[in-house]
């Protein structure tokens, strides 16, 4: 043990004294781990607020901009809590006999962790808000060969994203941050609170020639007490299409061009990364060809 639990919490609940165990040895881990469904799990309710707008001066022909806010409020959002989060809530943010998340991660009777229930559950609540950025420009002149020019740009910046794991603890803030103790659904780990893809694109007359640039933002580790932070990955695409004829189309390209590494994280994850969030392949050449009967 580390010591940075809520000592009567854990005299409360049988934790070994401090320094008498090893919390992060495998024999200190010796139970089950319950997943799957829960006959008690009631309806979920949402609550969806949106307001958009769109762009398209006058001034600029070929531009085109969307703006779209949301504030998604779900209430007792049908979800998972992950031991790392339950036994975080326990021992340090919310150390109270009456805290419902203890009974999730159980010990044997000399103190070790036994079992922990992952079972889909009502969480308290889950409520994010943030804005969808679309643009996109073409610029169409003599002087540029093909069809011209296109720009674009998607990207998503929260401006919260709270996690409520029971309606008895208190929300925790997990915009920007990484790790168990913000996940809800047990694969979502990465909650960048921006990310965007921009490209560049070469209208030729039977083709495109295109270059997007994917980024997702920095991050920082939700377990309490950690300093662990992940930088922003900047991913870069290279790739072309052409209609040979008005069925037949051939698409090429390299994809992470600059053979980006995933990030890294301590502990966690996949193979120590995040494979649902960052590329784990590489740099990877691809090449079709299309025919529509």
């Amino acid at each position: 043990m580390i010591g940075t639990g809520n000592a009567a919490q854990c005299a409360r609940f049988g934790a070994p004294a401090v320094g008498s165990a090893n919390s992060t040895a495998p024999g200190y881990l010796t139970g089950n781990y319950y997943y799957g469904g829960n006959p008690d799990i009631k309806p979920e309710t949402g609550y969806t607020t949106t307001a958009g707008a769109v762009f398209t001066p006058t001034f600029l022909p070929g531009l085109n901009v969307t703006v779209d806010y949301y504030n998604l409020d779900l209430r007792g959002a049908v979800g998972v809590i992950q031991p790392i989060a339950a036994i975080t809530s326990c021992y340090i943010t919310n150390p109270s006999a009456s805290n419902p998340l203890c009974a999730l991660v159980t010990r044997n009777a000399n103190g070790t962790f036994a079992d922990a229930f992952v079972n889909n559950q009502n969480l308290g609540r889950l409520l994010q808000r943030g804005f969808d950025i679309s643009a996109a420009y073409t610029l169409r002149a003599d002087w540029l060969p093909g069809k011209g020019v296109r720009a674009s740009y998607q990207g998503n910046i929260v401006t919260s994203y709270l996690i409520q794991a029971n309606p008895t603890v208190s929300a925790v803030q997990c915009k920007g941050t990484f790790g168990a103790t913000c996940s809800s659904d047990g694969t979502t780990l990465v909650q960048p609170d921006y990310r965007h893809t921009a490209g560049l694109g070469w209208l030729l007359d039977k083709g495109v020639i295109q270059f997007d640039w994917q980024r997702i933002g920095k991050v920082r580790s939700s377990t309490v007490g950690s300093t662990e932070t992940l930088p922003a990955q900047d991913i870069f695409d290279l790739s072309a299409s052409y209609d040979f004829t008005d069925v037949v189309t051939m698409s090429a390209g390299v994809y992470n061009l600059f053979d980006k590494t995933p990030p890294r994280v301590s502990t966690g994850g996949v193979f120590n990364t995040f494979p649902d969030t960052y590329d784990i392949l590489g740099r990877t050449i691809g090449f079709s060809l299309t025919a529509h009967l």
